[in-house]
């Protein structure tokens, strides 16, 4: 099947605008495009680090089971750009000294990943709030962008990088 991701991503990410808006939240789910068609899998995101890898672990066996094509996930995430002192923690011990769910400057964002054997692209979206704390994204999607992504979530193709 052939087919444009950046279409895909932009129905994708207009439903999630408005569920976003509707529901107040984006619950976590992963798309597998596999040769049987697309499967839906609603995700329980754990509370704990632990459980989290074992949910990426039970994610790519799924993956690998079901021989997917591509992966696509949505989920709603903390980000925080490192200071340069973060920064130099993170190459001197491979972590960063505070996680983005409890960093002073974090971002709530509506995260979008497209995962391939050979490639990931993925794009984020800020989540504002109104006056009565109601969430919303951009109607505007933003732009895929191809990088390398490691971790726990990063591409669940390969053999987990953490």
């Amino acid at each position: 099947m052939n087919f444009n991701k950046d279409s895909v991503f932009y129905k994708i990410y207009s439903i999630a605008a408005l569920i976003l808006k509707k529901e107040g939240r984006v619950n976590p789910v992963a798309f597998l495009h596999t040769d049987n068609g697309v499967s839906l899998i609603e995700i329980e995101m754990p509370n704990t680090q632990r459980g989290k890898d074992a949910l990426a672990a039970a994610l790519r066996q799924m993956v690998k089971r079901q021989k997917a094509k591509m992966v696509v996930m949505v989920m709603e995430a903390w980000m925080a750009v490192p200071t340069p002192q973060e920064s130099a923690y993170f190459h001197n011990e491979g972590v960063f000294p505070t996680a983005p769910s409890q960093h002073p400057q974090r971002k709530e964002i509506v995260l979008f990943s497209f995962q391939t054997p050979d490639e990931t692209c993925s794009a984020f979206a800020v989540i504002s709030r109104d006056q009565k704390n109601k969430p919303s994204i951009p109607d505007t999607p933003p732009v895929l962008e191809t990088w390398p992504s490691d971790g726990r979530f990063g591409n669940l193709f390969k053999e987990d990088t953490l």
